[in-house]
């Protein structure tokens, strides 16, 4: 997929190429050429579907194993963890979001 030069945050542009959501909905549609990471646009579909049909994976091990400071926040903060949870108990996306206080999670690291 092609990349173009970010754009600055207040701009309202993203930094995608201007056809990324169109790109991005033949592959899954096609299921070939499919990437690893995805940057699910808004609007383009439940991730839960495309878990169903096997384009993407459940994250919940590789959390587990490879992200214990979003581990640490899914436990302070369940809701959220929650709002992430496929009807399969599965997590496929997780959310743009900021974790609050940072600084302190920098600081716990294992």
């Amino acid at each position: 997929m092609q990349r173009v030069r970010p754009a600055s945050p207040s701009s309202g542009t993203s930094s995608k190429a201007p056809n990324y959501r169109e790109v991005l909905r033949a592959r899954l549609a096609a299921g070939i050429d499919v990437p690893d990471v995805i940057d699910f646009p808004s609007g383009i579909g439940d991730v839960y579907n495309y878990a169903l049909d096997g384009l993407v994976i459940p994250l919940n091990d590789l959390i587990a194993e490879h992200a214990p400071n979003l581990s640490r926040w899914f436990e302070e903060y369940p809701i959220h963890k929650a709002s992430m949870t496929s009807p399969d108990g599965e997590i496929y996306a997780i959310n743009h979001f900021v974790l609050p206080n940072r600084s302190s999670y920098r600081s716990r690291r294992t």
